[in-house]
């Protein structure tokens, strides 16, 4: 018999009869959830005796399902019940590098995904009183030497070395009773082994939690030196204890103040009389930039096969990969369907970011349509410079010869960004093709230090052109925490600031996700003015390459709605649908972010308007 509960997506108060886990709930009482428990849709999760189970929310409701309405959760399973097969695949779906399980579940926590694994780790039971008593009969100079073993497993011996007869016999009577709490999986026995009736007492610490790796030296010499008194006290004194500073660097937080100058009148032609000469210290690192539109969909159209027509009539691929600069990007996440296509089992389009290059995607109406569209959905809008596919294991007809890659944010409106027709394939299977690039990086001016620290520069006058100051708000916002007084403070000096003329405006997160060079000269504006004089009850909503931007005080505000507690998102107001969201005045853990903006991972946010 299986073993499997159900599931809602739910984002409003706890429904009586379930627990709720960031916005799913999950069914705990005998109800009929078939019904819509709560006004909700319930969706019956996997056989958990078959794997380790991860249920996420799935914001765009456009997961698969048999009744083909829209479904706001996903459901994930491990290979097989154990927790290598669970790591494995939370670190493969999320980008993780986890090495237990209990790693990961606090990850999943943490995200607001529900996840079935529980630590199998047994917790050792310990001897329930160990109470020696102490028969001592040392002499004037006995001088036992203790030499510990500092391993897990603990056996110290004892070699007294007796020099003079015992002429004294002390017997205490005092009992001692030491209480023995082992960590969960270290039980270190201590084993004494003493000689000529003599009994030293060792009482061991309440815990004892050795570190994974333990390297003793030997400047370690602890010794108990027994005398006439009743109860003797080893004395360990250890040397060469170190304990390291870490002193790290490069972490800043910084309170941005910007104060821009609202109009700068530059030249158009800056004549420099010396080279830029910075100390002879400096290196300066030059990192290009990519410049362009950045899409939530691309879509791989095949209007043409190696062999005209191919076997079976159909088009095949074992991978697709988009790259940046050259470098391979994470496809992990990302949503592959073949709209009016015609798919065998076990060769669905999610075989095409899979990561394997032995499974295949195998569209079956490629002839009957004229073409095949493989699209690809990321969960936030995404910028690249080029992509590249490998063959499948068999029927080179079967190849992409003629395609175009297209983008768009709304999954209707398509925008042409790369076309190659007559491309020849290798006729090797399984194998990757040469890479395709549309875009290059932005060229960056060398610097060249010299050791002049002083650059001058003269500027040349010419017609006057009237450009404003970039404004810039970057602070970093924590997971499951209200943005505090300075995030506040930082948002309304920056809104006071809008007051020039803009273009252009970047949102971007540190997690690598945003939004880039958007540009419209009017709707940029309009945005600027909304953000610097927002009231309560006054919203503006304006769409910019198939993507809506919103800007009103934030009625899901902990409180209610306040002037100044002023709101930039994409899609909707006060929605967890956004993709893009800053809501620093929430008062409340929901302060927006970008991919998720509710329960959000820890990150920095960054808007810039120029």
């Amino acid at each position: 018999m299986s073993t499997s509960r159900p599931f809602a997506y739910n984002t409003g108060s706890t429904i009586s009869g379930t627990i709720q886990l960031g916005d799913l709930a999950i069914g705990v009482d005998p109800l009929d959830y078939t019904g819509g428990v709560g006004g909700v849709r319930w969706w019956e999760g996997p056989d958990e005796d078959l794997g380790y189970i991860i249920c996420r929310p799935n914001l765009n409701g456009n997961q698969p399902n048999p009744d083909n309405v829209p479904a706001y959760i996903r459901f994930l399973r491990s290979k097989l019940k154990t927790e290598e097969s669970f790591v494995s695949l939370v670190n493969t779906v999320f980008e993780q590098s986890f090495s237990t399980g209990n790693q990961c579940k606090s990850y999943l926590d943490s995200q607001g995904y529900w996840n079935s694994w529980v630590d199998l780790t047994p917790t050792p039971t310990p001897t329930n009183t160990v109470t020696p008593t102490i028969t001592q009969t040392p002499t004037n100079t006995i001088t036992p030497t203790v030499t510990p073993s500092v391993t897990p497993s603990v056996t110290p011996s004892v070699t007294p070395t007796i020099t003079q007869t015992p002429t004294n016999t002390t017997t205490p009577t005092n009992t001692i009773t030491p209480s023995i709490t082992p960590t969960n999986t270290i039980t270190p026995t201590n084993t004494i082994t003493p000689t000529n009736t003599i009994t030293p007492s060792i009482t061991p610490t309440n815990t004892i939690t050795p570190t994974n790796t333990i390297t003793p030296t030997n400047t370690i010499t602890p010794s108990i030196t027994a005398t006439n008194t009743k109860t003797p006290t080893p004395t360990i004194t250890p040397t060469n204890t170190i304990t390291p500073s870490i002193t790290p660097t490069n972490t800043k937080t910084p309170t941005p103040t910007i104060t821009p100058t609202n109009t700068i009148t530059p030249t158009n032609t800056i004549t420099p009389t010396n080279t830029i000469t910075p100390t002879n210290t400096i290196t300066p690192t030059i990192t290009p930039t990519l410049q362009g539109q950045s899409y939530i969909y691309y879509r791989w159209q095949i209007t043409e096969a190696k062999t005209t027509p191919p076997n079976a009539n159909a088009i095949q691929s074992s991978e697709f990969v988009f790259q940046i600069n050259g470098v391979d990007q994470s496809m992990s996440g990302v949503v592959v369907t073949n709209p009016s296509g015609s798919n065998p089992v076990n060769e669905e389009p999610s075989k095409l970011v899979d990561n394997n290059l032995t499974t295949k995607c195998v569209d079956l109406n490629f002839v009957t349509n004229g073409l095949t569209n493989f699209v690809f959905q990321f969960p936030s809008g995404r910028l690249f410079s080029g992509y590249r596919w490998a063959t499948a294991n068999d029927e080179e007809s079967r190849d992409p010869k003629s395609w175009k890659i297209e983008g768009s944010n709304d999954g209707t409106n398509w925008t042409l960004i790369h076309s190659v027709t007559g491309f020849n394939s290798t006729s090797t299977r399984d194998t990757w093709q040469t890479a395709q690039t549309y875009l290059s990086p932005t060229p960056t001016p060398t610097v060249t230090p010299t050791k002049t620290p002083t650059p001058t520069l003269t500027p040349t006058p010419t017609t006057s052109l009237s450009v404003s100051s970039a404004v810039t708000f970057s602070q970093t916002f924590t997971s499951g925490a209200a943005p505090g007084s300075t995030i506040e403070t930082a948002w309304t000096t920056f809104r006071g600031q809008l007051t020039g003329t803009y273009t252009k405006f970047d949102f971007t997160s540190s997690n690598g996700q945003g939004y880039t060079g958007i540009t419209d000269a009017v709707k940029v504006q309009q945005l600027a003015n909304a953000l610097r004089t927002g009231t309560t009850g006054v919203n503006l909503a304006v769409t910019i390459s198939g993507v809506t931007w919103n800007v009103g005080c934030c009625a899901c505000r902990a409180g209610g709605a306040l002037n100044g507690a002023v709101e930039f998102a994409n899609v909707s107001l006060c929605s967890g649908g956004s993709t893009a969201a800053l809501r620093p005045w929430i008062n409340n853990s929901n302060w927006g972010g970008i991919g998720t903006t509710v329960g959000a991972a820890t990150q920095t946010l960054t808007l810039k308007f120029y």
